[in-house]
């Protein structure tokens, strides 16, 4: 589904992606793993056409993504959830959501996408009129993945979904990755909760100092002692 090749990416002259190439096959969960200023969020934002490559290829089914203006992505069915959220504050949960369906295209209406977002998340449902900015960071979370959804996209970019999050509100983020998965989303995951990403993933990729060091089935690095203690720092 996703084919990145050789992708080098930077900001005003300082590159952080060195030929970074990685596959996403459909019905996959991939997640990416790496330290902090690694370049997995610039990763994340090059795909979604935020920022664009100095060099590399970027196919989605085939075509070339790289140059293609975010709204165009999304257009194709590629969605993202940004690090933290980042839903608007000062619209209703209700408003928030419909903003994402904008870029949807055909199949489902936007009240038949809503009320399947309202299945994966009774709790929106319940506080649909209220601001987004006066939602719990878990609730906030929630909508913002909710939102993603809304334009029913064949692949789902997660930014640190459970960054912030009590332990028990990282438990019910991923089993809700799980059953968008199992419902026919593809989904890339970055992600610094390495254990819950390990069971999520069916394959995993270590980015380190924006390169590439590892790739290999999730459950071989869940179970490798050595690079859980040499790859992952565990």
């Amino acid at each position: 589904m996703l084919r990145i090749s050789n992708l080098n990416t930077g900001y005003e002259g300082v590159q952080v992606l060195w030929d970074v190439s990685l596959r996403v096959s459909q019905g996959e969960v991939v997640t990416v793993l790496g330290p902090n200023g690694a370049g997995k969020t610039t990763l994340l934002n090059t795909i979604a056409g935020i920022l664009r490559s100095t060099s590399g290829s970027c196919l989605f089914r085939g075509e070339e993504m790289c140059g293609c203006p975010s709204h165009k992505i999304v257009s194709k069915k590629i969605s993202m959830v940004p690090e933290g959220g980042r839903v608007f504050p000062l619209l209703t949960v209700s408003e928030n959501l419909a903003l994402g369906a904008l870029r949807a295209g055909k199949g489902l209406s936007q009240e038949e996408s809503l009320e399947q977002v309202f299945g994966l998340f009774p709790v929106l449902k319940e506080r649909r009129k209220q601001l987004g900015g006066t939602l719990s960071g878990g609730e906030q979370q929630m909508l913002a993945i909710g939102r993603a959804l809304m334009s029913r996209p064949e692949l789902i970019l997660l930014d640190e979904p459970s960054s912030g999050l009590s332990p028990a509100l990282v438990v019910t983020v991923f089993e809700i990755l799980e059953e968008i998965n199992r419902r026919g989303t593809t989904v890339l995951l970055v992600e610094q909760n390495i254990a819950y990403s390990l069971m999520l993933a069916n394959r995993a990729y270590v980015l380190v100092n924006g390169r590439i060091t590892l790739e290999n089935e999730a459950k071989v690095l869940r179970d490798n002692p050595e690079i859980k203690r040499y790859y992952l720092g565990l």
